[in-house]
């Protein structure tokens, strides 16, 4: 099954972007907006077999995405969770990793690709 990459972020431009960049990667983003839908997303994938990333700004209108991360981290903790920010200071403690937006989506893919290869399933022993 392929990982589930939930990007939250309040501009259109950087989740548009996002897409590109990770269909890029051979990975599929589901995008929004909104931090609700973005934890309704992530709380249907709770029960599935499949790796899950959020990338979530900081500063967006609404809650604040430290706030947001903190939420999803305590909700459904094998949830890996990357800030995507031109804040990094605004980052709470417990997240994979801070890409700062002025680093670019090479970074952020960098980074993602990371993750992904870190919870990788291990395949089952043949025989097994």
């Amino acid at each position: 099954m392929n990982p589930l990459i939930v990007v939250l972020d309040d501009s259109p431009t950087i989740l548009a972007t996002a897409e590109v960049a990770l269909a890029a990667l051979g990975e599929v983003a589901t995008t929004t907006l909104w931090s609700q839908a973005a934890a309704w997303i992530l709380e249907a994938s709770r029960d599935r077999a499949r790796q899950v990333s959020l990338v979530c700004d900081l500063q967006m209108p609404g809650i604040h995405g430290g706030d947001f991360c903190r939420i999803v981290r305590r909700h459904t903790p094998g949830v890996g969770v990357v800030a995507f920010t031109s804040a990094p200071e605004q980052a709470p403690d417990g997240l994979f990793a801070v890409v700062r937006k002025d680093d670019g989506f090479g970074e952020l893919r960098a980074t993602l690709r990371e993750f992904l290869a870190r919870r990788a399933p291990v395949p089952a022993a043949r025989g097994a």
